[in-house]
């Protein structure tokens, strides 16, 4: 296996996938939990400001969580030229 340098380029590209990829999930996971919560709270008749620390707790919750599929989906990705593969070393 022949090993490459961690060029800038190649780093950009796999830090613009998980940052990309972070950005949109927890757009789309914010505005789920946000609607699903905010409808709950509007048809039960509960002031919505009484659950905004609930709401962000979950929400940071939901988002390292989708941050984990977007790490393991970069390590499975085959970028232009090079893919990331975690190899065990050598015992020593």
């Amino acid at each position: 296996m022949h090993e490459l340098e961690p060029s800038w380029e190649r780093v950009i590209r796999v830090w613009w996938l998980i940052a990309w990829r972070n950005v949109a999930g927890s757009i789309v996971i914010g505005a789920v939990i946000g609607g699903i919560v905010g409808l709950s709270a509007f048809l039960a008749g509960v002031p919505i400001v009484t659950l905004l620390v609930p709401i962000r707790i979950v929400a940071v919750i939901a988002a390292v969580l989708w941050t984990g599929f977007v790490v393991r989906s970069a390590l499975r990705k085959r970028y232009r030229g090079f893919r990331i593969a975690i190899v065990e070393l050598d015992a020593m």
